[in-house]
């Protein structure tokens, strides 16, 4: 039974330390790309979001 606690707990640590090394990861893509890229994509996603709500869900490519 002590056996499983510890692997049980391994499992545990293994799993967050590849999440820390997951944000690490893309934190370091983020920081790359820099902020103005990123308010640039924000921007378009919302604008798309807009027209997508405006027509109900239906075509909306001709009013972006």
């Amino acid at each position: 039974m002590h056996g499983n606690i510890c692997d049980t707990h391994h499992v545990h640590e293994v799993d967050e330390q590849k999440q820390r090394l997951t944000k690490v990861a893309w934190d370091k893509r983020l920081a790359w790309l820099g902020k103005s890229v990123i308010d640039d994509a924000m921007y378009e996603w919302h604008k798309r979001l807009w027209a997508c709500v405006h027509v109900k869900g239906g075509h909306f490519e001709h009013l972006i």
